[in-house]
């Protein structure tokens, strides 16, 4: 037998075989027929010599044996207990979100028990199925939940033993997308607890229900309701579960029903107390004073209310779906919507990790969408949705999982050109596949999707009138978005549309469009001053076309540009791009092509940006010289017309000296180039009497437009170098824009004298110039900008309102202005030099070192100047990189290594860290400030990987993984070296540590590993997501060090398995140290069935397997010799 005394020992009660080799032994020596009975007697005397306290840490393993040997099973409490210790194994195994195994437990129990024991083990068989049917809806088999539902309901003995399963079979239906279903099986119930809801409630309904709302409410103030007493009565918190259970359904499918079901749980909680489930009645409740009544600020008291009642009654199972609720409905209402999507994140977390699957769908799936929303690029937006599509299909939740493919295709024909952008059809989705799904479930939410995606498809493509189309079924299921952000952006397009089709339409029609384009202004004006971030620059671009429909065309010009400013500032990169390109068509009507074309440009561009190609086709295709100037680089040129010219010299006379002095002052007290330029120009467009004007500069022997404003031109373009003759287009190209006169500009650069022409198409030897002929200028002064009698620039200026714009004392003004131009110009590009070569030094000699050594400037080190100091040293390299250096030519390699180390330097910097050095495709970073920068940084480089591999990706290039360590520690910074050369440089042997930990992440398979000491340092460890990897003894260190993950920077669906299985892997961790390797290997091998690509994890499997089977020394610790770098 296995028990005599050299194969066993007692240890903390139980029974273990020392060798593990042996016990295999053993074990293939027992006959087939008898190891069922091996494990009925291994089961029994586990059970019998673990305690209670220690019962459920080592239930698996006890259950296990004992459900293979249950045959030997010979009495009926026997067969109690077993039934009982799987539901212990089962409910323990679902709270780790382990839902299969959970489900084959419970079904084990079932399967001990028989109809008999719904009379003597009334309370243990209800627990079982309803545990067994709630495994079975995680697990995604409706059938079996199906099945056991119906035997609960078929024997509890009061409804609200009942309740629970008619939770499941609600949230199963939801799932399904059976919401009409749902609903049905949930007011009945609610019926027998007294709550009575009508099927299909009227308007009066909801009337009477807000009023009851608020006089229940009455003068209490909204903050004081979290003080109400908790909630006791059985029954209204089983009505309460109930109501909120079936929520989400009437969202989607009733949504007059929807608010009434809300309206109740607040009823119930003021009258009857609070409950955990009040916190999501109370942000629902908020959601409707935002979205239906339109009362933001009550409802985002509601909002905040809900997340205060979530931290007193520290309940996790509705944590997830009441911080969604409170960010995608109400939050946006006040605040930038781009500060949801963090939230968002934790949303999904915590429904993950509470079976909320629903939820979990929901909240996921809304990043990507309002990614999209905020104008953010729309390839890494397609792959944020790609992502979340494996994710919800993996949760099989189907009324996500369409909303997801609609996105899908909404962004496809964005980035993609098709032959009709507004059809949402693809390979991943079909409208009309899909649409009469939803019609007949009555799914208010994708039907409402479906036309709210092609209202916008439809206008940014110009089908207005299939736009019309979609707009009017839209608003018809605009029930089924209430609260959403989405609500706002269809009262934007579909004024947009309206205004759009308004000078073709019939009279009636335009009263009618009149109207509601006030309607919709009216509430998207209340919106913008709530949150003016996400509403005001739509509310303007609307304002905008309404003043050009109406002719009001200098308030046209002033909220175009208003709406651009706007959403440029909030990074609205759709919105702007679209705000240009109605401005560009506004001006196209008046006759102003250059401002026009130039707000096309700037709409081209940002279409780009935002990653919209067959948008930008769309232009190019309506605007063939946007194409040219793309490809060309050449600007657009003003098409004006013009009359006389002549031309003089004029010597200096009377002026408004006090206007040329203010004038001069106002340049000579710029020094940044840039912004002398910009003054420059305003200053002189002023004096001059100007339309446009140009400052030209030489550069290398060549002349260049370096500034370039208009009176009518929102702002001064500066720094372009835009050459004076463009450059001779190839064979097939059209030809160059040209934007001056350049026999004029060569003239005054040869001759060093100032022209005016008052007349310039009428005569003189300038009327044949390209540019004169083609946009008929009238006016023309060109002026040298002499400074010690050498030529440092010139000024042209252009007036196309009239001929003798330019006079005399103008002239004069801008004479004695010239010198301090040429004055001003040459500081600023003495400053801008200056300045150059000081950025140039920083980036061999980081302006960090310079600042820890006590030093103004690179000049002022000398040889063997140090400082110690305790900083974070970063370590990161490429995963692979020698084999893919491989396959690159040199060039490559190098064109590589710069792109990649573009995309981290930054990073490093704006978390207050600095370069030391670069060691091929290695980076070593210094850290001076808190240890907590570091980490922070190093997350945020990981996070900025992801995008990078998304643009290689995108270029047909394979993603690449980097590696980072980092260590906290005491080190030497300062200058070796000889007398001619010498290097800044880091001496410690934190930094050496730094590099093995480094070294370390290829090992483990994780990216970002920290020693115990930058652990030490953290200000709140616990704000990152943070598991002990191992303890090591690296190669050159002789005491063992500590290495932790942090795996905040992993893709979300990997921090969430990490954080799943978080205990587990610490629990086998400490039975590991213990040489507890058996029970240590349990929890192991309980991790990898939640995330089998775990390498940590199978790493300490392997260990543990191996130290069972040859043991381990005496003096063993749990340290692991390194004996690589």
């Amino acid at each position: 037998e296995a028990s005599t005394e050299e194969m066993v020992f007692q240890f903390d009660h139980t029974e273990k075989v020392v060798h593990d080799r042996v016990q295999q032994a053993v074990y293939s020596l027992i006959p087939a027929e008898q190891k069922q009975a091996v494990h009925w007697q291994v089961g029994q005397l586990l059970l019998q010599n673990t305690s209670k306290e220690q019962r459920e840490q080592h239930i698996f393993s006890i259950v296990d044996h004992l459900n293979i040997g249950r045959v030997w099973i010979t009495q009926a409490l026997e067969r109690n207990e077993l039934a009982s210790l799987n539901l212990i194994a089962g409910r323990k195994a679902k709270a780790s979100a382990a839902y299969q195994p959970a489900f084959d437990y419970l079904k084990t129990g079932l399967a001990l028990l028989d109809e008999t024991h719904w009379q003597t083990e009334y309370d243990l068989v209800l627990a079982l199925y309803t545990e067994a049917a709630e495994a079975a809806y995680l697990c995604n088999h409706f059938e079996e939940m199906a099945q056991w539902v119906a035997v609960v309901l078929e024997h509890a003995k009061t409804l609200l033993d009942k309740i629970k399963v008619y939770e499941i079979k609600i949230n199963a239906y939801r799932a399904q997308n059976r919401m009409l279903e749902a609903i049905d099986i949930a007011l009945p119930i609610l019926e027998q607890l007294g709550i009575s809801l009508p099927r299909q409630p009227k308007k009066w309904h909801i009337v009477l229900g807000l009023l009851q709302t608020k006089l229940t409410i009455g003068r209490k103030r909204i903050e004081s309701l979290q003080e109400l007493p908790e909630m006791t009565d059985p029954e209204k918190l089983a009505a309460m579960r109930i109501l909120a259970s079936v929520n989400s359904a009437a969202y989607f499918a009733a949504p007059e029903l929807f608010i009434l079901v809300a309206l109740k749980q607040v009823n119930l909680s003021v009258k009857y107390g609070n409950t955990a489930i009040s916190s999501y009645a109370y942000a629902v409740y908020g959601l409707i004073l935002c979205g239906v009544l339109g009362d933001i600020e009550d409802g985002y008291q509601f909002g905040n209310l809900a997340l205060t009642l979530l931290e007193l009654f520290q309940v996790k199972e509705l944590r997830g779906r009441t911080i969604f609720v409170v960010n995608l409905f109400i939050r946006h209402w006040k605040q930038p919507l781009k500060e949801i999507l963090k939230p968002l994140r934790e949303a999904y977390q915590n429904c993950l990790d509470t079976g909320d699957l629903e939820y979990a769908a929901y909240a996921v799936l809304n990043i990507p969408i309002n990614l999209y929303t905020i104008g953010r690029e729309l390839t890494a937006v397609e792959r944020e949705i790609a992502d979340v599509g494996e994710v919800i299909n993996r949760l099989q939740q189907k009324s996500s999982v369409h909303m997801q493919e609609i996105y899908g295709q909404v962004i496809l024909n964005l980035r993609e050109p098709t032959e009709n952008p507004c059809l949402l059809s693809g390979e991943g989705y079909d409208e009309k596949k899909m649409l009469p799904l939803y019609l007949e479930a009555n799914n208010r939410n994708a039907i409402f999707y479906i036309y709210f995606n092609k209202l916008i498809l439809c206008y940014l493509f110009r089908s207005y009138s299939q736009a019309l189309e979609n707009a009017v079924m839209a608003e018809s299921y605009l029930d089924g978005v209430i609260g959403l952000p989405q609500v706002p952006v269809f009262s934007f397009y579909d004024s947009l549309l309206r205004l759009a089709l308004y000078p073709q339409a019939t009279k009636r029609e335009q009263r009618q469009y009149r109207l509601k384009v006030c309607a919709n202004q009216k509430k998207l004006k209340k919106w913008a001053k709530h949150a003016p971030m996400n509403y005001g620059h739509k509310f303007y671009l609307v304002e905008a076309e309404r003043a050009r429909v109406f002719g009001q065309k200098q308030v046209a010009k002033e909220y175009y540009d208003q709406a651009i400013a706007l959403a440029s500032e909030h990074e609205y990169l759709n919105d702007e791009a679209l705000a240009n390109e109605l401005a560009g068509q506004f001006y196209i009507t008046q006759g102003q092509n250059h401002f026009a074309y130039h707000y096309l440009q700037e709409a081209h561009y940002a279409y780009s940006q935002w990653g919209a190609i067959a948008k930008v086709n769309d232009l190019e295709t309506r605007y063939p010289r946007l194409k040219v100037s793309h490809e060309t680089g050449s600007p657009m040129t003003v098409n004006a017309t013009a009359n006389l010219s002549r031309t003089r010299q004029t010597p200096l006379s009377a002026l408004d000296f006090a206007s040329a002095l203010k004038a001069s002052q106002a340049i000579s007290g710029e020094i940044d180039l840039k912004g002398l330029l910009i003054k420059l120009m305003a200053v002189v467009i002023e004096n001059a009497g100007a339309q446009r004007g140009c400052l030209i500069l030489p550069q290398q022997g060549q002349w260049f437009i370096e500034a370039e404003g208009a009176i009518d031109q929102k702002g001064v373009r500066v720094l372009q170098s835009i050459p004076i003759t463009p450059p001779q287009p190839s064979t097939g190209e059209a030809s160059p824009v040209m934007t001056v006169p350049t026999t004029l500009i060569n003239y005054i650069i040869h001759a060093k004298e100032s022209v005016v022409l008052d007349r310039a198409t009428q005569g003189g030897q300038w009327t044949r110039d390209p540019y004169i002929i083609e946009n008929q200028v009238k006016s023309i002064l060109a002026m040298p900008l002499l400074n010690k009698g050498q030529l440092s620039g010139l000024l042209y200026l252009e007036n196309n309102l009239t001929t003798d714009a330019f006079t005399p004392d103008r002239f004069e003004t801008l004479q004695l202005l010239s010198s301090q131009i040429a004055i001003s110009i040459e500081n600023a590009r003495f400053y801008q030099e200056i300045t150059d070569l000081n950025k140039a030094y920083e980036r061999f000699v980081p302006h960090e070192f310079l600042r820890l050594l006590n030093k103004r400037s690179v000049v002022d080190v000398a040889l063997g100047d140090q400082v110690e100091k305790e900083m974070s040293i970063l370590f990161s390299d490429i995963r692979g990189f020698t084999e893919l250096s491989e396959k690159m030519s040199p060039q490559e390699n190098f064109n590589f290594i710069n792109t990649y180390l573009s995309q981290m330097e930054p990073i490093i910097t704006q978390h207050h860290g600095f370069i030391d050095k670069y060691i091929g495709d290695a980076i070593m970073g210094l850290f001076p400030g808190q240890a907590d920068d570091a980490v922070r940084g190093s997350i945020a480089m990981l996070k900025q990987l992801v995008e990078y591999n998304q643009q290689r990706q995108t270029a047909g290039l394979d993603p690449i993984a980097i590696g980072i360590g980092l260590n906290t520690g005491a080190l030497m910074l300062g200058t070796v070296g000889g007398k001619n050369r010498m290097d800044g440089t880091v001496i410690s042997d934190a930094v050496n540590l730094a590099s093995r930990i480094e070294g370390l992440t290829k090992r483990y398979g994780v990216a970002l590993l920290i020693s115990e000491t930058t652990y030490a340092c953290l200000s709140a460890p616990a704000q990152y997501a943070i598991r002990t990897i191992d303890r090591v003894k690296v190669k050159g260190k002789s005491a063992p060090v500590t290495v932790y993950e942090v795996f905040d920077g992993d893709a979300p669906d990997i921090i969430a398995l990490k954080l799943k299985t978080r205990d587990d892997f610490e629990q086998g961790l400490r039975h590991y140290r213990q040489k507890e390797f058996a029970e240590s290997a349990e929890y192991f091998k309980q991790m990898l069935a939640v995330y089998p690509d775990d390498t940590a994890a199978q790493i300490y499997l392997k260990r543990c397997e191996h130290f069972q089977q040859y043991g381990v020394a005496e003096n063993w610790e749990g340290v692991e010799a390194l004996e690589s770098k």
